[in-house]
């Protein structure tokens, strides 16, 4: 576990700007508590990601950039998991979850309107029934079909959501009804 404490710690450090004494000072109270086994290192490391989950919550105003930086956050924990051999299921879901949050905020400040494109990546015969489906984003935040249940992929769905400009009979982007 050692070399993955390290290699976290360097993330922590490097890509989220927790400092080295912060994070060494926390660490030593947090090993004076529960050790310093690998199942220790782990949760500490753990808890760091979800502390970080909260501070950007607290200190980006701009949602968008917001549900970025957590995806970000989210992929680095994805990452993890794998690392140590644990399912990623969950976090597969909320990354999911906050790839449809970041296309709300972005359509929310676009001239025009926008949907959800489930992209099957040929995972699977059950995903390929799913694949090219269209939702508006509001309907895909509230079904939350990523990743797709009925998926038989070893490993886990690939399936990801796409965003797209929604068109008229003609081809042509459909612009946002100004409020006058």
């Amino acid at each position: 576990m050692n070399k993955i404490f390290d290699r976290y710690r360097t993330i922590l450090i490097d890509e989220f700007k927790v400092t080295p004494e912060s994070f060494d000072g926390e660490f030593a109270e947090h090993e004076k508590q529960r050790g310093s086994d690998s199942q220790s290192q782990r949760d500490f490391i753990w808890r760091c990601f979800n502390e970080l989950l909260g501070v950007y919550s607290q200190a980006i105003k701009d949602e968008e950039e917001m549900y970025r930086k957590q995806k970000e956050i989210n992929m680095k924990m994805w990452e993890f998991l794998r690392e140590e051999g644990r399912s990623i299921n969950t976090i597969r879901k909320q990354v999911a979850k906050l790839d449809l949050l970041i296309y709300r905020a972005s359509e929310e400040k676009s001239n025009f309107q926008s949907q959800v494109i489930i992209i099957g990546n040929k995972c699977c015969p059950q995903c390929d029934k799913i694949d090219k489906r269209v939702l508006e984003i509001k309907e895909a935040i509230d079904l939350q079909i990523l990743p797709y249940s009925e998926c038989t992929k070893n490993g886990g769905c690939i399936c990801c959501y796409g965003l797209q400009g929604k068109r008229d009979s003609n081809g042509r982007l459909i612009m946002k009804k100004s409020v006058d």
